[in-house]
């Protein structure tokens, strides 16, 4: 008591002596989502499969048994990603209906912002959005193998492997192409 905690216990099933499994498919996609908060009114192109199944059974009956998992997903999202850039006149030296100029030492840096694609917010930022893609690959495969040596001894061991590519976007940081 009185700490933050828990308690885990993962349980990996066992194979039997009758042959035994289970599949899966879970769809979803952008026909069936509705447009998010920053997506304009339209849809994102988006496409999510998650699939994969089980199988047991008996390697020698009664004595030992294996059971297998797997588990793929494959996603496809586009999303809407939004900054805070200078304004257009911001590049031109011009915050709101004041001239202020821009230092020769920080064109370099102000170059290096886009110009605003979105609302101008009148005190020298705007906004500014684009769309990204993140394509996620992941298989997930656990094998378990049990052998009984008796009632009262038994072993079994467990393998499992998880391989993921997930290429996620950057999040815009205009200065790091001025300091490398």
């Amino acid at each position: 008591g009185r700490t933050a905690g828990g308690v885990i216990s993962a349980v990996t099933r066992s194979g039997a002596n009758a042959m035994h499994g289970s599949a899966f498919e879970f769809l979803r996609n952008n026909i069936f989502d509705s447009p998010g908060y920053f997506d304009g009114g339209s849809v994102k192109p988006f496409k999510r499969n998650q699939f994969g199944g089980t199988f047991g059974g008996p390697v020698i009956k009664d004595k030992t048994f294996y059971f297998v998992a797997y588990e793929g997903l494959r996603e496809r999202l586009q999303s809407v990603n939004n900054r805070t850039v200078p304004s257009e006149g911001a590049h031109r030296g011009v915050i709101g209906t004041n001239n202020v100029g821009v230092a020769a030492s920080i064109r370099p840096y102000l170059d290096h912002y886009p110009l605003p694609n979105g609302k101008d917010y009148g005190d020298g930022t705007a906004a500014y959005s684009w769309t990204s893609s993140n394509p996620t690959r992941e298989d997930y495969g656990s094998l378990r193998m049990d052998h009984q040596f008796s009632d009262k001894h038994y072993l079994f061991g467990r393998f499992t492997v998880d391989d993921t590519e997930a290429n996620s976007v950057a999040t815009f940081e205009p200065y790091l192409a001025v300091l490398k």
